[in-house]
Order: C-alpha cells, then sequence, then structure tokens
C-alpha cells in the first residue's frame, strides 16, 4: 500500500520553519513535573516539540492526523496479511559529539557502550526483559502486553556523505554545546564544524544523534516523523551526554534514554500519549495492546489509577525500570520503517509485520 505524504510534506515545509525553530531560543526553565523521581531535567520533552509545532503551523494537526490514520490503516492491514518472510532491519546511525573540551567530550568507548545498549534493547537481548511484571510475561497466557523483539538493527556508518571514511562518531568544538536553546543552531555548528565532513548529513540516510552538554532542559528529544525528511534538526536525535550508554558520564539508570528517544523517532507517543506530561491523566499512545495509563515517573510496579495494571516497564513510559517494548509497539515501529523504505529512505529490507 503506497501512502501519498507529498501534501503533508508541502505544507509544513512550506511555512516558515524558523519561526518554529527560534522559537525555543531562550533559557531553558526545567518543568519538574516532566522529570523522573531525583533527576533534574526533564526526561524527554519531545512531546512539547510537537506541541508546538501543532499550536503554530497552520495545517499541522489535520495533515499529521491524517497521515497517523493512513499509517494504522497499513499495519492493520498487514498484521491481517503477513509475509511470509520477516526482515531484520538496519539503520545506520551517526553519533555527532557537540562538545568545549569538557566532560561532554565523551569518549569512544562510552558512544559504543551507548550502541550496544540500542542494538541489545531493539533485539530483545536485555536480560533484565525476563523479569518483568507476571502480567506481562510471554509466558502468562493471560498477559495481552509482552515483550517484543523489534527485529531492528542499527549499523554505525562508516562512510561520510563524501566518501570520506571514519567511525561512525563526529567531534565539534563549539561553546554552543552549553547552549540548547536553538537545536538548529547547534545542527549548524555540527554541519559547519565537525571533524570528519562539512555540510549536511541526509536524514534519509543516517540517523543523526546530536550529543551536547546541554539541550533546552531535557535529557533527550526528538519529533515524531513523517513531515521532514531532509531537515536535519526535525529528523535527528538531540541527547544530554550524561544520558548516553552507562558508563563515562552517564550511568545505568539513564542508559535506556536513547532507546525511549529512538521509540518516539520511529513514531511511538509515551504510553500516556502525546500531549502532556506524565501523571496528568489517563491517556492513550494509540497502540492497541499497551494498558492505558497516566505515566510515571518511578519504578512504580503497582501503578493502576487509570483500571488495568501499567506497563511502567515499557520504554516509552518515565520509569527507572523500563526493559521492553510491546509487540502493539513494533509493529508501529515497523510500519513507520516500510513507509520510509517506500520513500527510499534510510532501511533496509521489505515487508515490515
Amino acid at each position: 500500500m503506497k501512502i501519498n505524504t507529498d501534501k503533508f510534506r508541502r505544507i509544513v515545509l512550506g511555512i516558515s520553519l524558523f519561526s518554529s525553530i527560534t522559537a525555543f531560543a531562550q533559557t531553558p526553565v526545567v518543568d519538574h513535573t516532566n522529570v523522573r523521581e531525583g533527576e533534574s531535567v526533564e526526561y524527554c520533552t519531545t512531546h512539547k516539540k510537537m506541541k508546538h509545532l501543532k499550536e503554530t503551523v497552520p495545517g499541522f494537526v489535520q495533515d499529521f492526523e491524517a497521515l497517523q490514520a493512513q499509517l494504522a490503516e497499513v499495519e492493520q492491514n498487514m498484521l491481517a496479511n503477513p509475509p511470509a518472510k520477516r526482515v531484520i532491519y538496519k539503520i545506520p546511525i551517526v553519533f555527532h559529539v557537540l562538545h568545549n573540551n569538557g566532560t561532554e567530550n565523551i569518549s569512544d568507548e562510552q558512544i559504543m557502550d551507548a550502541f550496544a545498549i540500542l542494538n541489545r534493547d531493539y533485539r530483545l537481548l536485555n536480560t533484565d526483559a525476563l523479569n518483568v511484571h507476571n502480567d506481562f510475561k510471554a509466558s502468562n497466557p493471560n498477559a495481552t502486553c509482552t515483550p517484543a523483539d523489534i527485529e531492528i538493527e542499527f549499523v554505525l556508518a562508516t562512510k561520510a556523505p563524501n566518501g570520506t571514511c571514519f567511525n561512525g562518531i563526529t567531534r565539534t568544538v563549539s561553546a554552543l554545546t552549553s547552549d540548547g536553546s536553538s537545536g538548529s543552531a547547534q545542527v549548524n555548528a555540527i554541519v559547519n564544524g565537525n571533524n570528519v565532513y562539512n555540510g549536511q548529513w541526509p536524514p534519509n540516510k543516517y540517523l543523526n544523534v546530536f550529543i551536547a552538554d546541554e539541550i533546552g532542559g531535557a535529557a533527550g528529544y526528538t519529533f515524531n516523523p513523517g513531515f521532514s525528511a531532509t531537515n536535519m534538526y526535525f529528523n535527528g536525535i538531540f541527547m544530554l551526554h550524561n544520558y548516553l550508554g552507562s558508563i563515562g558520564t552517564s550511568s545505568v539508570t539513564s542508559s535506556r534514554a536513547l532507546t525511549h528517544e529512538v521509540g518516539h523517532w520511529l513514531n511511538l507517543s509515551h504510553t500516556w500519549g502525546g500531549d502532556n506530561n506524565p501523571g496528568v491523566g489517563c491517556g492513550s499512545d494509540q497502540v492497541n495492546d499497551t494498558p492505558e495509563t497516566r505515566g510515571v515517573t518511578s519504578c512504580a510496579l503497582n501503578e493502576n489509577f487509570c483500571g488495568p495494571r501499567a506497563n511502567v516497564e515499557n520504554y516509552m513510559d518515565y520509569s527507572y525500570c523500563s526493559k521492553m517494548f510491546s509487540q502493539g509497539q513494533k509493529a508501529r515501529m515497523r510500519v513507520q520503517l516500510w513507509l520510509q523504505q517506500e520513500q527510499g529512505e534510510i532501511t533496509s529490507g521489505q515487508q515490515p509485520i
């Protein structure tokens, strides 16, 4: 099934994206209702970035929702008629370190640790997935939400856009590493000053991960897909250096943040929905098997405010004990990759479900 996104892309790209970018160019004020217990930065601000676009870009809401409805239709068709042969999608990834010769200039080893964790989590090779609450174990015949192997693998890019061989990591020296008020400005610094290739790193060829000392008061953020395949700012992932990997400047409790943000990049919302902070009210992420929840900021395994036991161990919640994606989230992410492949972008593979 083909999806026509031409109109959708035209409307958003035809508006002044400059206004959408610079609207965030101000000193960040941390919203403590969006912070995990015991931390001082907002765990994720993807929903806030998306909300800003919905409120400021004419036609964005209608066209974004139309695309989501089309993707849901494709998902249902593919679930009803699964292909005979499954596909492991492979996504090339580049880590761009923006630093000013401080601790944010993290080691290659820390980046490789984050890279390994990302691949482990998306292939369900994390041993802690065996310890999910019994309500979500695959061995429980009554479980309707169980851990999934997403069958997506990330591979380090080995060639820059101009053919230069490199190790999948770029480094850029700039004071903007400590000023995340404009993510666009940080991206421009990387584009113009990195040590491998000065120019655009096409987001339809690479998953670009931007690492800095400060990114607007957040540990991580990105944008849901569907409206800008060519803009590095709107189609990349921003990460705070001490929320990347489990070693160096980061820690085990911060190590799943990249897994969370890649979920957003592949069209997942927070488990309580895509429009508010955790704990505000019951909501749905439009995934058929994740229980309705209000979201948590700690490992509250008995959370059931919305009725069913919440899947707080889900990567798209804010708990410290995240360890799984669901089968429904898997289908949603793989349909998004199918769409990118249909448009000749970034992935290898065929049918996604």
